[in-house]
């Protein structure tokens, strides 16, 4: 009982009279310095709160207080990478966290990557579960699971397999993507792109079919916009595949919008939190010229993309300024370099959030203000970087 002997009135719960051996043992695991605190505090049990929570732990700390394997792997999974799963996006299901990603569990009846669409099958006993390539049933043959041949990718419904991989530019591959030497471009240090270049570039139309905003497709159903553009109404639709505005180019599919989505904590003041999603009416067909854009997850987005310096294109029809009437006819492109936000704040009428870029260049007090959305490539697929909202095709301007 030496090990307890000194310590009997504090440790009378943690060192109950029992073996020599078990509880020297005991003791020494329970008194081992392994944080600059207290002694109390050493000698406490694990604590989630406090070994994790008010301090940064450790995978070992992590698993004294857990226990077992699986609920520590749990843990840390949502304690380094952040929950995935809030929002939750799973409709009619549950949300899985993984490591910078995450799964939806369906209920019963329902298919798709979000849950969103009913089952067309319970199993594969009839034409193959409607599963473009490989049908799984499940064990008990209740359930059914599609999977996709090496070389294709599973669409959002969980059915479809296509060769069009987001953040993939399959314009290389065709013979149609030489700019329109006739088209003069509008847009101020802008060029005129490549037709296929932005296949993800979305054409937002108001009500009587003009051109309203921009937008980016980034899942068969789904089109990311600015939600200062659904300001005065949300009556819109959108056209894909498209590159010159008054040309028919038999590339371009026009979709009604059944929903738009504008942020909760969007502020018409501030424009902070300038984001809406658009529900498209009825999935879009990918091809060479309608390809969605890769999301990054947050550590992707904060480590690589958002670095200063970071070369991003700025694709749009835009005008030349503001006083200008007519936008570009055909897509055009600007690349510009992400700004340090505190360099970027000292130039700007409102402060900066977190949750906004600045992008410019030439002079470092310039800085890009624009509803469009610009992407990043270069040896990674190209991924979505929102840049600063304000006007579409606003040039750049010194304080």
């Amino acid at each position: 009982h030496d090990a307890c002997s000194s310590l009997a009135v504090t440790l009378s719960v943690l060192c109950p009279l029992s073996e020599d051996g078990k509880l020297k043992s005991k003791a020494h695991m329970v008194l081992r310095a392994k944080r600059a605190n207290s002694f109390l505090e050493e000698i406490k049990p694990p604590s989630k709160e406090r070994e994790c929570v008010e301090e940064v732990c450790n995978f070992e700390e992590a698993r004294e207080i857990f226990q077992t394997q699986e609920a520590t792997l749990e843990f840390w999974i949502v304690y380094t990478d952040g929950n995935q799963c809030e929002p939750d996006f799973c409709v009619n299901g549950t949300c899985v966290d993984q490591f910078q990603s995450f799964v939806c569990k369906c209920r019963p009846g329902f298919d798709g990557k979000f849950c969103d669409q009913r089952s067309t099958a319970r199993n594969c006993s009839k034409d193959n579960g409607d599963c473009d390539h490989v049908c799984m049933d499940s064990v008990d043959e209740l359930s059914r699971t599609c999977a996709c041949l090496p070389g294709y990718s599973l669409q959002d419904n969980s059915r479809t397999c296509t060769t069009y991989a987001c953040g993939q530019l399959p314009v290389t591959k065709s013979s149609d993507n030489k700019a329109f030497k006739t088209l003069q471009p509008w847009l101020v240090g802008g060029e005129v792109g490549k037709k296929g270049e932005s296949p993800w570039q979305v054409l937002i139309l108001n009500e009587r079919g003009n051109l309203h905003c921009g937008g980016a497709l980034i899942a068969e159903s789904w089109v990311l916009t600015a939600a200062h553009c659904l300001e005065r109404s949300t009556k819109v639709s959108v056209r894909l595949g498209d590159y010159e505005r008054f040309k028919a180019e038999c590339t371009e599919v026009t979709v009604s919008v059944s929903e738009a989505v504008i942020h909760p904590d969007y502020d018409t003041v501030t424009v902070d939190n300038d984001i809406a999603l658009l529900h498209l009416a009825s999935p879009v067909q990918f091809s060479t010229f309608i390809v969605p854009v890769c999301l990054p997850s947050r550590r992707l987005a904060e480590q690589v993309l958002h670095r200063n310096g970071t070369m991003t294109v700025v694709t749009g029809w835009g005008k030349e300024d503001e006083n200008k009437k007519y936008f570009s006819s055909a897509l055009n492109f600007i690349k510009v370099p992400l700004v340090e936000r505190g360099l970027c704040s000292q130039v700007m009428l409102n402060n900066i959030s977190e949750n906004v870029l600045c992008a410019g260049w030439g002079h470092a007090s310039r800085c890009l203000r624009g509803r469009q959305w610009g992407a990043h490539g270069h040896t990674l697929p190209w991924h979505l970087v929102p840049h600063r909202p304000g006007v579409l095709g606003r040039r750049l301007r010194s304080p």
